[in-house]
């Protein structure tokens, strides 16, 4: 279960480094760029790999990067390299995903951040822990949506650099932790499986 519901806290190691002491709060446009991304028409991309990638929503997002299915040669907006991804039309909005190629080519159903102020993986892990806060943002329309303010008006806790370095090497910490464990149940549970099958062909 520990597994399975994992999700990094920040407000943890927030905690651990603070001594005490709050961290300044601020308002997340005041340390990033947010790009909207726009809609491309079905005629333009396709499952052929030419052209620069294209994420259309959340079907495209992994567990941490997008899963590239599609391309286009005619992109609008286009996210780069470590910028955060944030779905914001539909059921799947406050889903997040990192950016781990040069560029990509973002729909409307899409956002890209990009830290300025601040590390980018703090902002992704803080983000993360925030999908609750982005779902009831939404709620209330016929069709589930975050607007622009929804995103550059959400507080962010903004330790020094620093520290903000060391929440996320923590944290990947914790990860890798958390994925050896994944594979070692993945094992165990293949085990049992092969000696309840040995047990039942007797």
């Amino acid at each position: 279960q520990v597994v399975e519901s994992y999700k990094p806290n920040v407000e943890f190691f927030l905690r651990k480094y603070a001594q005490g002491e709050p961290w300044e709060m601020v308002k997340l446009g005041e340390v990033i760029d947010l790009i909207s991304g726009q809609h491309i028409d079905s005629d333009k991309y396709s499952d052929v790999a030419e052209g620069m990638p294209y994420i259309t929503g959340p079907a495209d997002f992994g567990p941490v990067n997008p899963i590239i299915t599609k391309w286009t040669k005619e992109p609008k907006v286009s996210a780069k390299n470590s910028d955060i991804l944030i779905t914001v039309k539909g059921s799947g909005i406050g889903k997040i995903n990192l950016v781990n190629i040069d560029e990509v080519a973002i729909s409307r159903q899409v956002m890209a951040i990009r830290p300025t102020k601040c590390f980018d993986r703090y902002v992704y892990c803080y983000l993360q822990q925030m999908f609750e806060y982005f779902q009831n943002k939404g709620d209330g329309a016929a069709i589930p949506g975050l607007t622009r303010d929804h995103v550059l008006d959400m507080s962010l806790p903004l330790p020094p650099l620093a520290i903000q370095q060391a929440i996320v090497a923590d944290i990947e910490q914790e990860r890798a932790l958390v994925e050896s464990n994944r594979q070692l149940i993945a094992l165990m549970q293949a085990k049992i499986k092969a000696v309840v099958e040995r047990v039942w062909a007797g």
